[in-house]
């Protein structure tokens, strides 16, 4: 009798006292988001995680039969990037693999496992392929499409009088600001003070910005309302909505954007290319790196710089046209072919 219950006691030691599949990667993945939510990460970033969690488990589950979290090594992983990258590009493999870098930190900090196996394993490098804004032709293109649909629908029907003017408003105020497209949508008629033209915006990790609206956007804005009232009787609640009253949600705010690209002949038009453009801008003013950063509300110079990168561009091809290195320097003339000089 003592003699199995020790023989027990050792194969409980040696395989857990867990349950079969606790050890499992989606085993631990309420927990490890609700680590993330703690953390103030975007729903987006946390729809991340889970996506990556799962794929990864999928992987090992083909060639272990399982997801035990306690086996995997970095050759599994180096094969897992592999084979991902075959049907995937650089940008969402670096992604992936950042998410679950996350995740086997977590469960390292936990020791719930022994080993990290991401601790030696480097990134995938991302795409970084130069993204730019709107010319400024492309931003007046847009805006104009706005404007002769409003002077087209003014007697004829108000429904799309009311949205070509809120169009024309949200664009400028996209140029106007740089908002993120859940910023946009988080706006609120009630959160302008007009007379600062100031307006608060939940930000990235439920940061609040004030930012500023000029003169133009405000007085854009102020008009769009005044429609809005007249079609709807009341405007308040959120800014940006629909000719029901509904609010504008982001795949609506997307669709807006390709739709008056498309408009005005604009290849590739974003709600995000609009943020590029802001930042570029900026840069051209002259804005000192520590204010755009604090304008777009980024976190590391690094992100900052990337958004610039157009500009910084064009204004170093500018000033190499103006004062070109090579003309600049005297040099004294040459001597013709087959003549000495003097």
């Amino acid at each position: 009798m003592e003699q199995s219950r020790a023989f027990l006691e050792q194969a409980a030691g040696a395989l857990g006292t867990r349950p079969r599949g606790f050890f499992g990667l989606l085993a631990y993945l309420d927990s490890f988001l609700r680590s993330r939510k703690a953390l103030a990460r975007s729903p987006r970033t946390i729809d991340e995680y889970r996506l990556a969690c799962r794929t990864f488990a999928e992987f090992l589950r083909a060639r272990y039969a399982d997801d035990d979290a306690r086996r995997v090594t970095r050759r599994d992983i180096e094969d897992f990037l592999i084979e991902y990258q075959e049907t995937r590009s650089s940008t969402t493999a670096n992604k992936t693999f950042r998410a679950l870098r996350a995740l086997f930190n977590w469960l390292w900090r936990e020791e719930e496992i022994e080993v990290n196996p991401f601790a030696r394993v480097q990134a995938p490098p991302a795409d970084r392929a130069p993204r730019e804004g709107y010319s400024p032709d492309e931003v007046k293109g847009m805006l104009r499409v706005c404007q002769q649909e409003q002077r087209m629908a003014k007697k004829r029907s108000h429904r799309r009088e009311f949205l070509a003017t809120r169009d024309y408003a949200l664009l400028l105020a996209l140029y106007d600001t740089g908002l993120r497209a859940s910023e946009v949508t988080a706006m609120t008629v009630e959160g302008i003070d007009w007379q600062a033209g100031l307006f608060a915006v939940p930000g990235k990790g439920r940061k609040v910005y004030q930012r500023h609206l000029g003169d133009k956007a405000l007085a854009a804005i102020d008009r769009c309302l005044r429609l809005r009232r007249r079609l709807q009787s009341e405007a308040s609640g959120p800014l940006w909505v629909g000719s029901t009253g509904e609010p504008l949600t982001r795949s609506g705010l997307r669709r807006l954007c390709v739709l008056r690209g498309q408009q005005a002949g604009v290849r590739g038009a974003t709600v995000h290319r609009w943020r590029y453009t802001h930042a570029e801008v900026l840069e051209e003013l002259g804005w000192q790196e520590h204010e755009i950063m604090a304008e777009m509300g980024h976190s590391t110079r690094a992100v900052s710089r990337s958004y610039r990168d157009a500009a910084i561009r064009r204004n170093a091809l500018r000033k190499h046209r103006e004062a070109s290195p090579a003309d600049m320097l005297r040099l004294s003339r040459q001597a013709g072919p087959g003549r000495h000089a003097p």
